[in-house]
């Protein structure tokens, strides 16, 4: 039995994971687009 809560809780822990690098990910992408177009702007 705590094997099996020991896997569920690791597996919840590597999703927790990937969506925090996505977001990390699609965060640095919007910032340096955004600075790319004041760049150009200006």
């Amino acid at each position: 039995g705590s094997l099996i809560i020991l896997m569920i809780w690791l597996y919840y822990n590597a999703i927790i994971l990937l969506i925090g690098f996505e977001l990390n990910a699609s965060i640095r992408k919007s910032r340096s687009e955004a600075v790319l177009k004041y760049k150009v702007v200006t």
